[in-house]
C-alpha cells in the first residue's frame, strides 16, 4: 500500500518480525512524515496507554529514518480474503470475533483522544482536524 514498503524478516534469534518504511508514491513525491508518526502512537497508545493486545506490537521505530519494527501476527489469513473467496457463512464465526474486537476498540478508546494525542504530539506536529 503507496507508500508503505513492507517485509517479513528474521531476527538473529530466529523471530520474524515485520518492517515497514516509507518510500517515494509513484508520481515521485516523498511520503508524508506523520503517516509513521500517526502509526506508532496508534499502536503504543493502544499496547502501552491501554493494555490492548489486539494490534502488532511497535519493537522498534527510527522516526528520522522512516522505519519501524513490528510484532509479526502471523499466521493469519486476512478475512476479506476468506470472506470473498468462502462466502460470510463459511466465516461467521470469524465476523463475530472481529465485529467484537472492533466494538471492543471502540470501548477502549472512547474518550481517550487526549491521552492518543499527548502522544502523538510527542513524535511531531499534530493535526486533530486533519489526517495527522
Amino acid at each position: 500500500m503507496e507508500p508503505w514498503r513492507v517485509a517479513r524478516a528474521r531476527t538473529d534469534r530466529g523471530e520474524t518480525v515485520i518492517v515497514k518504511w516509507m518510500g517515494p508514491r509513484a508520481d515521485g513525491r516523498h511520503a508524508e512524515a506523520w503517516r509513521l508518526w500517526t502509526e506508532v502512537a496508534a499502536l503504543r497508545f493502544l499496547a502501552e496507554d491501554l493494555r490492548v493486545d489486539l494490534a502488532p506490537r511497535v519493537l522498534a521505530a527510527d522516526i528520522s529514518a522512516g522505519r519501524v519494527i513490528l510484532q509479526d501476527l502471523a499466521p493469519r489469513v486476512a478475512l476479506d480474503g476468506l470472506l470473498r473467496g468462502d462466502g460470510i457463512a463459511a466465516h461467521a464465526v470469524r465476523l463475530e470475533a472481529f465485529a467484537r474486537a472492533r466494538g471492543e476498540l471502540g470501548a477502549l478508546t472512547a474518550g481517550q483522544a487526549g491521552l492518543y494525542y499527548r502522544r502523538r504530539a510527542s513524535l511531531g506536529q499534530v493535526d486533530p482536524v486533519g489526517c495527522g
